[in-house]
């Protein structure tokens, strides 16, 4: 009975797991309402805390370089998690059933995003730090459960690695079902806190609306 924090301590890269299910502590899963990987683990392996559906919190340490496939898959409670900056990659179905997640920031560090890093989750908010990533095919995968809903997608407005064509071409090689829009905004950082400028202009491509903006200011929480 009761409630677990899991602690996952020690050095370098953790095991992968095939499977739900399969870790250590599965007969605990439902149990779990926090997680943190300690100082000393570089690699969070694949499955790691598939199916911790009542985690409402992950508290990954700075020393982790990699994240791997579905390592948060099924983590349905997480509403927000802090990604650390030296990570390169954001991985394959990294957070699919991540429904109460609504909004992920992407580290400086990353330079690619893989196939449906983003996809099968509540995510509609992802902002980018730093440069702009490769983008996998499907790496922009939305399908029906985002049915006539947005994404906001935020770069920093000053780097001149992010072209309205990379992110054109990343969502030509996605799977997209539904009406969904897909925002382009810059993002501005003042003394009030970060600020969006956009002026919509849209384009269609089948049922998908990918909306590109520079202009009308609010201000992001």
């Amino acid at each position: 009975t009761g409630n677990y924090q899991l602690v996952i301590s020690g050095t370098g890269a953790t095991y992968d797991y095939v499977a739900s299910y399969s870790q250590p502590w599965a007969s605990y899963l439902e149990k779990i309402e926090s997680v943190v990987i300690n100082e000393g683990i570089t690699t969070v392996g694949k499955s790691l805390l598939d199916e911790c559906k009542n985690a409402k919190e992950i508290k990954l340490a700075d020393s982790i370089q990699e994240i791997w496939w579905s390592a948060f898959g099924g983590c349905s409670s997480i509403t927000q998690i802090k990604l650390p900056e030296g990570i390169k990659f954001i991985a394959n179905d990294l957070f699919g059933g991540c429904y109460a997640l609504k909004k992920v920031v992407v580290p400086k560090s990353v330079s690619v995003v893989e196939c449906g890093a983003f996809g099968a989750s509540g995510i509609n908010e992802i902002v980018f730090e730093g440069d702009c990533p490769v983008f996998d095919d499907n790496a922009l995968n939305f399908l029906e459960w985002w049915n006539g809903k947005r994404i906001s997608i935020y770069y920093p407005c000053t780097n001149k690695t992010w072209r309205r064509e990379i992110v054109d071409d990343a969502i030509a090689r996605s799977e997209i079902e539904g009406n969904i829009t897909i925002d382009l905004l810059k993002k501005h950082v003042s003394s009030k806190g970060i600020k969006i400028e956009k002026k919509p202009t849209c384009t269609n491509s089948g049922n998908t609306v990918f909306k590109r903006s520079e202009e009308h200011t609010s201000e992001l929480q």
